[in-house]
């Protein structure tokens, strides 16, 4: 009873009554279309019989990604290159706490590679893990980590890297949507 009366005085109390709940702000406006750069970088190529295992080189990349109004789903078209290698690919990216300043992602690719001195092209899928973080909503720090596997090359090729290549990368950079 005693609960019942001191509610009742508390709403009495409040001469306009409580304000009315408001909706959320909207998000702000972010920009759909941005380019990644990312030239501090570096990878290791190896193959899984042994025969050849890379020392580390500088790799660079540079991506455009196309990003909705809302949701961490994008999609990545990117290019990698070292002193001898061309790596092409188109990424499925899943950024985590999207809106929020630190976005940690999940990457997963198809593409093509040229591993020099070889002349043919390669299929390569790759999946990669990093943190964006937004200093606004358009401009962020990148970093990366991935890991790609390479096709092997036909039977009747002379290639140079054997089969069961893969690669590791370490890149990191700046991002901005426009």
């Amino acid at each position: 009873m005693t609960t019942t009366a001191a509610l009742l005085a508390l709403a009495l109390s409040q001469p306009w009554g409580y304000p009315p709940s408001r909706p959320p702000p909207p998000p702000m406006p972010r920009g759909l279309v941005g380019v990644v750069f990312m030239p501090l970088g570096s990878a290791t190529t190896t193959s899984a019989d042994g025969l050849y295992d890379d020392y580390p080189v500088m790799q660079g990349a540079l991506a455009l990604e196309f990003r909705g109004m809302r949701g961490g789903g994008r999609i990545r078209f990117g290019t990698e290159v070292s002193r001898y290698d061309r790596i092409f690919d188109v990424s499925l990216k899943y950024n985590f706490n999207d809106w929020g300043l630190v976005q940690p992602f999940l990457t997963v690719g198809l593409g093509g590679a040229r591993l020099d001195p070889e002349t043919i092209w390669r299929g390569t899928l790759s999946a990669s893990v990093g943190i964006d973080v937004f200093l606004s909503p358009d401009l962020f720090l990148t970093g990366e980590l991935k890991g790609r596997a390479f096709a092997d090359p036909p039977a009747d090729y002379a290639y140079v890297y054997a089969t069961g290549v893969a690669q590791t990368a370490v890149l990191f950079g700046v991002g901005v949507f426009f």
